[in-house]
């Protein structure tokens, strides 16, 4: 049993993506949907789906650039190209380097994660600011005698 397979009304409307988005996700290459029906029209897969899904967290709520989506979704690749190859490993040497690559990677992910995190950290952390000052003015214009 095969993989289902959706046009892209569908997938706009599972993903809440435009068209236009979709379109440009693959012209961009960041998602190109392996399949094309006799029409010519786009099918996406469920891996394509979750992986849309993927993207938009990334994008909504990390904030990543595409150009930052790219890496992460190119460290992904190369995390589950060391799963799939591992296991026939045999070699020591071999599997220590593939285990200390899969480190190297998870770890530039987590810092890439954390910075961005600091950012929103800080953005929270003016407008916290902001507010203790309003709250305060407010409270000083209130406690102001009134001619």
């Amino acid at each position: 049993m095969g993989d289902a397979r959706y046009q892209i009304d569908e997938v706009s409307a599972m993903t809440g993506l435009t068209k236009r988005s979709l379109r440009y996700y693959e012209e961009v290459n960041l998602l190109v949907p392996e399949e094309r029906s006799e029409g010519r029209y786009r099918l996406y897969s469920d891996a394509d789906v979750a992986k849309l899904r993927h993207i938009v967290a990334l994008r909504d709520a990390l904030g990543y650039t595409l150009d930052e989506i790219k890496e992460v979704l190119a460290a992904e690749e190369e995390l589950a190209r060391i799963r799939t190859v591992l296991p026939a490993v045999t070699d020591a040497p071999a599997q220590i380097a593939a285990c200390e690559r899969a480190l190297t990677i998870l770890q530039r992910e987590e810092e890439r994660a954390a910075r961005k995190l600091e950012q929103i950290a800080a953005v929270r952390q003016r407008y916290q600011e902001r507010i203790q000052r309003t709250k305060q003015r407010l409270a000083e214009l209130r406690a102001a005698p009134r001619p």
